[in-house]
């Protein structure tokens, strides 16, 4: 991208001093001599470009694959339909099966965040809070979707090839190996639903640039958004087909 903007705008530079030399019959220098400066990662290192993009696929994985292939294999081993038949309600049965993935998303998270902060110095400019807000929202969206994914599923090998149709796209369309501004846009305007496009928005957002809530509405929106029709869709996906 860097590469690309020193050459438009020499690209540009010349076509003014040619015209300009059409126009007046004299050769000239040209009038703009561009110099890039970046003002986040300036050394150009990947870990701090890739580091926020990790604790995302952490949590996208911790969410949504343990999830649905805990809850497919209480089902295949009947001791979910026993659950239910208890006073337990069927939505604290599900709370009771994903906190301890909840818990754990987010000890994983904290560990990423501690690595790529104290071994790859990825630096950390803004704040915490905002981060970990952004981490709870975005594991309970990913838990939501990994309780609706059990529910059309019926052994732990389908639940593992509809968490690959939900893992790879993501990772495609959200930015973590790719610029968004690269994309065709067809492919742009369907990365606007995925989730993790947002979530790597507000990591990279609050640990390189420092922005602060402002700044990141939006992103923070979409993953309030994402959580919250995921859990609706999945409470009521459990009680009609359990």
């Amino acid at each position: 991208m860097r590469a690309g903007a020193s050459a438009a705008a020499q690209e540009t530079a010349a076509t003014i001093a040619a015209a300009r030399a059409l126009r007046t019959g004299t050769v000239s220098t040209p009038p703009v001599s561009p110099e890039v400066k970046v003002l986040f990662n300036p050394d150009d290192r990947t870990a701090v470009y890739i580091v926020p993009g990790m604790i995302g696929l952490i949590l996208t994985l911790v969410g949504c694959l343990l999830t649905a292939i805990v809850i497919v294999r209480e089902r295949e081993m009947g001791t979910m339909e026993g659950l239910i038949a208890t006073p337990v309600r069927p939505l604290e049965v599900v709370l009771g099966k994903i906190t301890p993935y909840f818990v754990f998303g987010l000890i994983d998270a904290v560990l990423v965040v501690l690595a790529g902060v104290l071994v790859f110095r990825v630096p950390f400019q803004g704040s915490p809070l905002l981060l970990a807000g952004a981490m709870l929202l975005f594991i309970l969206g990913s838990l939501g979707v990994g309780i609706v994914i059990s529910t059309f599923v019926r052994t732990q090998i389908q639940s593992v090839f509809w968490i690959i149709a939900y893992f790879f796209p993501s990772i495609f369309l959200s930015g973590l190996f790719f610029p968004l501004e690269g994309m065709v846009q067809p492919f742009g305007f369907i990365s606007q639903f995925v989730p993790l496009r947002h979530f790597l928005e507000l990591a990279r957002g609050v640990m390189i640039r420092g922005a602060d809530l402002s700044h990141l509405a939006t992103p923070m929106l979409a993953l309030a958004l994402f959580s919250a029709a995921t859990l609706l869709i999945a409470n009521f996906r459990f009680r009609k087909t359990l």
